[in-house]
């Protein structure tokens, strides 16, 4: 019983595909159907295999019967599984396909009538031929049983036809069909990089194809030819080995480039060029990865030049390089060409100008990094992809969108693609550029802004809300040069901030706003902010009195003015709306405080020390912190959790006192055409808030919509929020490209996103999650009692620390890195670890669980959504990834990542307890995947994720370079800290973009193949060199002593080798265990 299965299996499908010395198979099932217990057994369990034996001896009427069986058991397993078993059922609903199609030449087949004519056989075929299974997402086996089945049906429609006309001239037109089925399959294969079966495939039709030399099927099968040895050489590491065989295939296309087929067919010409560009450029990078011509036999050297158009005798490396990316170029761009004088606008349209833009883009990049990249095309790249692309976007092509922050790249390093740009936007709508709304306004003040103004102009028309609040952020930081262009510029900005103060309420929605951040907070801010003014040895007098009179009046004014416009950090647009009571009493209670220790206006700080300021400052900023927290002894300033404590005008405000034209905020996604009339306005806000218990007490507020529902979001103050909006919409990048991965699309990849809007440079909403909890509260909700009172976790960290120094002070961190030996510090790991259950967050999951199948489900989404998640915010630097940084939902058992103020890798270079692990694997996460631990679910997931990633790393890159365009608060704060750091440069320190461009040029390292533990070493040279011993040791550390991360290289790792190296080193018990307390390491 065990083997019978796979046997049966085997035999029929050697059967149906023409092996039919299978007569021991046809025996078997005759003598098991005439005993009567055997007979049951087969119809009960093979009847799909019964069904196709009978249909091969072309015994419909049985073979009838048994799908019909087949049909019924499939409703009844349908039944049976449970519907959080999405795997299983989208793995029983693919075998529909194969029984629907067998139905239907059943069908056919019963009515002798329909062989009369072979129009309505062929029709048949056509239709299956439409509805091709996914090349992606449906895997080879499920294609096989399709086509065969196919092959199957053809060859008995051909026999049919024949037997019943006398001149059955249509039999050419079967035998295509037949063929474009197992090439479409081999096409899939290839596409699924499973190259094994798309050669066996070729290889069994190879030599029918032949025959066929009218037919567009022969070029068909050298195309699938073609694209599979170049499919193997682009995923292949070792380009010594695949290189003769792609250069063999370019041959082939060159050879049958004069064919009468492609002469006759535009569309297999065009595929024909395109194809052999994308060859080309396959050996140009199979070259670029060589590091001489030495390890190429002489034959395949000899294609080389001939392919490059090169002379034999002078021809060196970098000569053959150039000439290959010309050729290419030239093929593509004649594909191109001949679309522009059909001019048509179908799919393949879009594809052919894709693969112009790709080709172009790849090799600009490359000639930016190495300028001894020359051809004689080179020069028009720029153009071409400008071109290519604005006509793909025009047609609607996602994948064209999503490149767009390359085209603004372009406009800038190369001008003279500007006016062609301008061009060519101004007949598209605006609308599809809103997914780039933040990187369209951060140009309005640079070189290259005249490119977006048209953009931008139409926007604020048509979409004015989409355009309002990013604008108002990004304006705040705009610096126009004293040009025409920057008086241009200017006048623009002008116009835009006209046309968008029409909007009523926004200005008055952004002022109630402001008032749910947290003064005590907001006070911290300003004491950093005064204490740089006042660390320069030349004090700017003009700039202390402006700051402080700004954080005065926007923290200790009882009644705010009407009128003034003031664009700083705390104020940012004052309107007559009343200060919130909850800011008044804060006020009330402190303005006097401040009177005393700095004068009245703040007149005494220009002649104190910044040490004396700081020690003032920090004394009232203890007193209102203890204040907020409701101390005895200290006024009761608590955070208020009613909404008229914050604005009068919000918990005023109803649906009869407005005209119902303010929209609630993030309804702009720019994936399809926005309808405004049809979009949520904002009808009221609910009187109930809650305030979370973070640092700077964020709080939830609820919008009553025009749609009769609730819309919760959390305001945030005192944050500039475009660092987590760019990373949500990276993460939105990164969700395409595993929608579009043949390893990630099948297993449902993608992250879990939120709507961030920042509406200022110090306030902004996040959208409400509903249905989660923190990872920490999950974690701990699930201890008994006397599991939380024997909870030691903490005290032996302290006690662990105590031998260092003082716990309050973070050297004693640094003292314990340098004195404890690595024994020390496994041991304080695993007792810390021992001191909790193993299985806390595994209770969690089972007490979310009904069944043993909703664990696994539940259990199953956990592993691949925290997978997921260590690999983007590995590449993305994001760091800080503490309990309460991570939601549960409870719904699916996915895990949200939440709270990005440390990305790009300032965890570890900026924190004075610097961050070690690149992600977080600890003990209770892993031991919810037991026994497997992090091998199986989370480690496949992980490389699958990664290897998509690292393919597509040019669209990540491209999505990053806002981050250099357009530089937030907190960036400009951290490229400061880094500059009084490490030695820098002049020009460094005149050029702001040297930050970002870093931080850029770190992730680009992790997407080429870096070593994880190389990425820490190089941050924490930025952030810690200067403290000798101690950083001496945070290196030993966190490189390691024989741990798998130091077995391999620095770079080109494969991702199997990347993941290994993630893996090892954030599950290093002697990091882990010297990990700062905050972090929780230990759960």
């Amino acid at each position: 019983e065990h083997y019978l299965p796979y046997i049966l299996r085997s035999k029929v499908k050697l059967l149906l595909q023409g092996n039919e010395d299978q007569q021991d198979l046809l025996d078997f099932v005759d003598n098991s159907m005439k005993v009567e217990e055997q007979k049951v057994f087969l119809e009960a369990r093979y009847s799909e295999e019964l069904a196709l034996l009978y249909l091969f001896q072309e015994d419909y009427a049985r073979a009838r019967h048994y799908t019909s069986i087949v049909f019924k058991t499939f409703l009844q397993d349908w039944g049976s599984i449970d519907t959080l078993m999405t795997t299983t059922r989208i793995g029983k609903l693919q075998i529909l396909q194969k029984l629907t199609e067998m139905q239907e030449f059943l069908d056919f087949v019963s009515n002798e009538d329909t062989f009369q004519d072979s129009q309505a056989a062929l029709s048949l075929v056509t239709r299956w031929q439409t509805r091709s299974p996914d090349p992606i997402v449906e895997p080879c086996n499920i294609w096989d049983d399709i086509v065969t089945n196919r092959c199957l049906y053809v060859d008995q429609l051909c026999h049919k036809l024949s037997s019943v006309q006398e001149e059955f001239e249509e039999e050419d037109k079967f035998r295509e069909k037949r063929l474009q089925f197992i090439l479409a399959q081999a096409e899939s294969a290839v596409e699924q990089h499973n190259f094994p079966v798309a050669k066996k495939k070729l290889k069994i039709i190879e030599s029918e194809v032949k025959s066929l030399s009218e037919s567009p099927v022969l070029i068909q099968f050298y195309h699938c030819y073609a694209k599979l040895h170049n499919k193997i050489t682009e995923v292949t590491m070792d380009a010594s080995a695949t290189l003769s065989p792609v250069l063999g295939a370019l041959g082939l296309l060159e050879r049958k480039r004069d064919h009468k087929l492609l002469k006759e067919s535009s569309v297999l010409t065009r595929r024909h060029l395109v194809l052999q560009g994308n060859i080309f450029d396959s050996v140009t990078s199979s070259l670029l990865s060589l590091p001489d011509l030495s390890s190429v036999s002489p034959k395949d050297v000899q294609k080389l030049v001939e392919a490059a158009g090169c002379s034999m005798q002078n021809a060196d490396m970098q000569e053959i390089i150039n000439g290959l990316v010309d050729r290419g170029y030239q093929y593509i761009k004649e594909a191109v060409d001949i679309y522009e004088e059909d001019s048509s606008n179908d799919k393949s349209t879009v594809e052919t100008h894709m693969a112009l833009a790709k080709y172009c883009d790849k090799y600009l990049k490359l000639r930016e990094e190495d300028d001894s990249l020359t051809g004689e095309s080179i020069d028009s790249y720029p153009e071409a992809v400008v071109t290519s692309l604005l006509r793909c976007i025009e047609l609607d092509h996602m994948d064209a969108r999503q490149r767009f922050p390359r085209l603004l790249q372009l406009v800038e390093y190369y001008p003279d693609t500007m006016q062609g740009f301008i061009n060519k936007v101004s007949v598209i709508p605006c609308w599809m550029f809103m997914t780039w709304i933040g990187q369209l306004v951060a140009l309005l003040d640079k070189p290259e802004a005249p490119a977006v103004h048209n953009i931008l102009i139409r926007m604020a028309r048509e979409y004015p809300q989409a355009l309002v609040y990013p604008f108002k952020v990004s304006k705040e930081c705009y610096t126009f040069e004293r040009s025409s262009e920057g008086k241009e510029n200017l006048a623009v900005v002008e116009r835009l901030d006209f046309s968008l103060s029409k909007i009523p309420l926004v200005e008055t929605f952004i002022n109630a706003l402001e008032q749910f951040g947290q003064p005590n907070a907001l006070f911290k801010d300003w004491i950093g902010e005064m204490a740089k003014l006042l660390h320069v040895k030349q004090r700017n007098a003009d700039a202390v009195q402006r700051c402080y009179t700004q954080m005065y009046s926007s923290l200790m004014m009882t009644q705010r003015q009407a009128g003034g416009v003031s664009q700083d950090l705390y104020d940012t647009e004052p309107d007559s709306v009343e200060i919130g009571q909850y800011r008044q009493k804060f006020a009330k209670a402190y303005y006097k405080d401040l009177d005393s220790a700095f004068g009245k206006d703040g007149k005494k700080i220009m002649t104190m020390s910044e040490e004396s300021f700081i020690k003032a400052a920090d004394g009232i900023f203890k007193k209102m912190d203890l204040a907020s927290k409701g101390t005895k002894g200290h006024p009761n300033l608590v955070p208020s959790e009613k909404l008229g404590d914050y604005s009068k005008w919000m918990s005023g405000l109803a649906a009869q006192d407005m005209d119902l034209s303010l929209e609630i905020p993030g309804q702009y996604t720019g994936l399809s055409k926005p309808m405004p009339e049809y979009h949520v306005k904002i009808a009221g806000f609910d009187s109930r808030v809650l305030v979370l218990s973070s640092m700077r007490k964020p709080k939830r507020i609820t919008i009553n919509g025009t749609d009769m529902k609730d819309h919760k979001f959390l305001v945030k103050g005192g944050e500039d929020l475009r660092q987590d909006q760019r990373l949500e919409q990276l993460f939105y990048i990164m969700n395409r490209v595993f929608s579009q991965d043949p390893d990630c699309k099948p297993r449902q990849y993608k992250l879990r996103t939120y709507q961030v809007i920042p509406m200022t440079t110090r306030v902004g909403l996040i959208e409400w999650v509903n249905q989660t909890k923190t990872l920490k509260e999950v974690v701990y909700g699930t201890m008994t009692e006397q599991e939380k009172a024997q909870q030691k976790a903490m005290i032996l960290q302290r006690s662990f620390l105590s031998r260092y120094g003082d716990l309050s002070d973070p050297k004693t961190y640094w003292g314990m890195y340098e004195k404890c030996s690595r024994t020390e510090a496994v041991k304080s790991c695993q007792d810390k670890e021992n001191s909790l259950p193993w299985d806390l967050l595994r209770r969690a999951y089972l007490q979310m669980s009904t069944s043993p199948e909703t664990f696994y489900t539940l259990r199953r989404h956990f592993a691949i959504s925290h997978a997921l998640l260590c690999i983007c915010h590995y590449i993305l630097g994001i760091g800080d990834r503490h309990l309460s940084n991570f939601m549960v939902d409870l719904e699916t058992g996915g895990m949200i990542g939440i709270d990005f103020g440390h990305a790009f890798g300032s965890a570890t270079q900026f924190l004075p307890v610097p961050e070690l692990m690149p992600i977080r694997l600890t003990r209770q996460i892993l031991n919810v995947m037991m026994p497997l631990r992090e091998k199986g679910l989370i480690e496949s997931t992980m490389v699958h994720a990664l290897r998509a990633l690292r393919a597509n790393y040019d669209l990540l890159l491209n999505t990053m370079d806002v981050f250099v365009k357009d530089l937030s608060v907190d960036w400009l704060a951290l490229a400061e800290r880094q500059l009084q750091a490490t030695p820098s440069s002049q020009e460094d320190k005149e050029d702001a973009k040297w930050y970002p461009k870093q931080k850029v040029a770190f992730a680009k390292r992790k997407l080429k193949g870096a070593n994880p533990w190389c990425i820490t070493r190089d941050e924490l040279e930025l952030g810690h060199k200067k403290r000798g011993k101690t950083y001496q040791a945070f290196i030993a550390i966190t490189q390691g002593q024989d741990n798998t991360r130091t077995k391999f290289a620095e770079m080109d790792l494969t991702p199997e080798q990347q993941v290994a190296c993630l893996i090892d080193q954030a599950t290093d018990p002697n990091i882990l265990g010297r990990a700062y307390a905050g972090w929780e390491p230990w759960v």
